[in-house]
């Protein structure tokens, strides 16, 4: 009191004016013409603060100056505090003006207003912080609570429900990185919840479940929830449980998904998640969906949910379209989480064909049934294009699917067209042929049978492909010779490549039609078919090589380099090859014509073993020729390809001269130490 009377003294002895300027104002305060004073007061107290400067030195004058200057503050903040007190009776615009005028200095009139012993300070105070979003003054506000009058503690606990909510906020944008005083915040929350029996302000409550986030439950802003949990009193669980079933907001449902992992407050948690009476509600639930992935939470929310729940858990078409984009992706994990396997819950998934939104349908796409899986395969956006046909190439396919893939082979999505096209020849396939073998050997059979029958060329490949990789021609012996009578007969194009593919199988059935069925393929029009003949008659076991070797020499003078390049690698491996071997090679890489040079030089890399003996000392004319290629190529692809040919060549010279690679026997020694080192 003595020091407020020297400040007093030394302003009116310093500055008379606004000595008589501040006492005028604070009787107007006096008189509760709140309104009225804001203005005055906000220029008073610049004026207050202003000048004279701040010396550094220590004599009369400096210490005088640093007097008249505290003078000022203190008279500043005393005005400042006594508009406080008024703050609740403030309009709009002068609240405002006022936060702004006070700034960082906010919080220290809050923590004065909270002690004042005027109960309408106290609500000044409480208000004001709540204007601010100031989340640090929690602690200051949770005694107001057990205050007296009820007015005070009703705003108390309002206040401290809508700040819990925004320390939830600052706490999400911030990354889940605690602020500074956040630790002391939550364990403030956490000790006033103990004295629930005595206040019974479910405030308090409803902010313990707002600010229990994962970190803060597993004790990194405080106490373990769990032990905390343990050692309540049995009032306080309950209301704790009551507050998560009611919880509100987006933060009220996250906290729900969160809760399923604590076994105390699962069934709250599952309670809130589940009894939706709102559109609103139901849409912040399915928002954060993807929560429900741990096996732990799926579980529970599954083990709650009856068939009758559904309809009104899953929102119908015209709600769906309205909903926020992180509900409609959280949606398709919604159903898997209540129940994935309802037939309600299907026919929920085909609205998300026509969304928007490529992460829905990619979503939606996750869980769905083969029918659906199908049409998301026709979906305009590849990634889901591409991951339904995925899907749907490891489904056990019905004609339905048959008639999809082959629309799918020509999909404007290239990664699409690339899986059709590998499909059929490609690993996959047969492994799952292999499987049904294993289990159904004659359902097997009579799928690869219907698809020898198809009209699609495509299946038809594919199941060539499959017999000769599983061995299947000795029990569908009748049907490929049937197919390559239908093939004969239509002489066309799709037939050829059919023709063309059966002839790789042809000389492992057991039948006496093979040896013309050659015949017939080598004297064929098509060069393909010409060429698969030639390589599958040595394969035959009933032909002898001499037999052999004159069917095939005709062949090396055919028009086409592949009949040519396969008739010449039949003979070199054969060891009956023509006598102008050599001369036939170094002709074809000098072709102007890039194919034959490609098949040239796919002879000599597949053939270098048995060419290397016939070759003699022409050799090196083949390696100059191969390494020109290799340097001065017209493309990239056949400079490539006679890279790996000289690099095969450079391999079979090397294998002529054992010494050069073989270590020496000291050598050897050190890499046997060296061996027994890293082992």
């Amino acid at each position: 009191m003595r020091t407020d009377l020297t400040h007093s003294a030394m302003l009116w002895l310093t500055s008379p004016r606004l000595a008589l300027r501040a006492s005028r104002i604070a009787h107007t305060l006096r008189k509760r013409d709140i309104s009225a004073s804001v203005g005055p007061i906000f220029d008073l107290a610049h004026e207050l603060r202003a000048r004279p400067g701040s010396p550094t030195g220590h004599d009369p004058i400096d210490e005088l100056q640093r007097l008249i200057r505290s003078a000022r503050h203190r008279r500043a903040e005393s005005l400042e505090r006594a508009l406080a007190l008024g703050y609740t009776d403030l309009p709009p615009e002068d609240r405002k003006a006022f936060r702004r005028h006070l700034g960082p200095d906010a919080a220290r009139i809050v923590a004065q207003l909270v002690r004042v012993p005027d109960p309408n300070a106290r609500i000044a105070g409480i208000n004001l912080a709540r204007d601010l979003a100031d989340t640090g003054s929690i602690p200051a506000i949770l005694p107001l609570v057990e205050d007296d009058p009820s007015s005070v503690v009703q705003a108390a606990g309002d206040a401290i429900a809508e700040l819990a909510e925004r320390f939830a906020e600052s706490k999400e944008h911030s990354n889940s990185e605690a602020a500074p005083g956040s630790a002391f915040v939550v364990s403030s929350i956490l000790a006033s919840c103990d004295r629930y029996p005595e206040h019974r302000i479910v405030g308090v409550v409803d902010a313990a479940v707002l600010v229990l986030d994962h970190s803060a439950r597993k004790g990194g802003l405080g106490p373990d929830i769990a032990q905390w949990f343990a050692t309540t009193d049995q009032a306080v669980r309950m209301a704790l449980r009551a507050a998560i079933r009611r919880a509100p907001g987006r933060f009220g449902h996250l906290r729900a998904w969160e809760m399923l992992d604590e076994p105390e407050l699962r069934q709250s948690a599952i309670d809130r998640l589940v009894s939706t009476q709102r559109d609103a509600d139901l849409e912040l639930t399915i928002a954060k969906a993807h929560l429900g992935l741990r096996p732990v939470r799926r579980q529970a929310i599954r083990a709650r949910i009856r068939p009758a729940h559904l309809p009104a858990l899953l929102p119908n078409p015209d709600t769906l379209r309205l909903l926020s984009d992180d509900a409609r992706r959280g949606y398709p994990l919604w159903i898997e989480s209540v129940s994935p396997h309802a037939p309600t819950a299907e026919t929920a998934l085909e609205c998300c064909l026509s969304d928007p939104d490529p992460a829905v349908r990619l979503a939606a796409l996750r869980i769905a049934p083969p029918g659906l899986v199908r049409d998301f395969a026709f979906d305009p956006d590849r990634t889901v294009a591409t991951s339904a046909t995925r899907r749907l190439l490891r489904f056990d396919r019905s004609e339905q699917d048959g008639v999809a893939i082959e629309h799918l082979a020509r999909s404007p999505h290239e990664a699409v067209r690339q899986l059709i096209a590998s499909y059929s020849a490609g690993p996959k396939a047969s492994l799952s042929m292999r499987r049904l073998l294993a289990c159904d050997r004659d359902r097997a059979i009579g799928l690869v049978r219907t698809r020898l029958e198809s009209n699609r060329e495509r299946d038809v490949l594919g199941a060539i492909s499959l017999i000769h990789r599983l061995d299947l021609q000795q029990e569908l012996t009748h049907d490929l010779l049937a197919l390559l009578d239908r093939a004969f007969r239509r002489n066309d194009s799709p037939s050829w490549r059919i023709i063309a593919s059966v002839m790789g199988v042809l000389p492992e059935l057991p039948h006496p039609a093979v040896a013309k069925l050659l015949a017939a393929g080598r004297a064929h029009a098509d060069a393909r078919v010409r060429a698969n003949a030639v390589e599958a008659e040595p394969k035959r076991s009933s032909v002898k090589a001499s037999s052999m070797v004159e069917l095939i020499k005709p062949a090396c003078d055919d028009a086409h380099h592949r009949v040519r390049t396969s008739a010449m690698r039949v003979l070199l491996r054969s060891g009956h090859p023509p006598e102008d071997t050599v001369d036939r090679v170094l002709g074809s890489l000098a072709d102007q014509d890039p194919t034959a040079r490609a098949a040239a030089l796919w002879l000599v890399e597949r053939s270098v073993v048995e060419l290397r003996p016939v070759a003699g000392p022409r050799w090196a004319d083949l390696a100059a020729r191969i390494a020109e290629i290799a340097r001065g190529g017209e493309q990239p692809a056949e400079r490539a390809r006679a890279t790996r040919c000289a690099r095969r060549m450079l391999a079979e010279m090397r294998s002529d001269h054992p010494s050069s690679s073989t270590p020496s026997p000291s050598a050897r020694i050190r890499r046997h130490r060296v061996s027994k080192i890293h082992v």
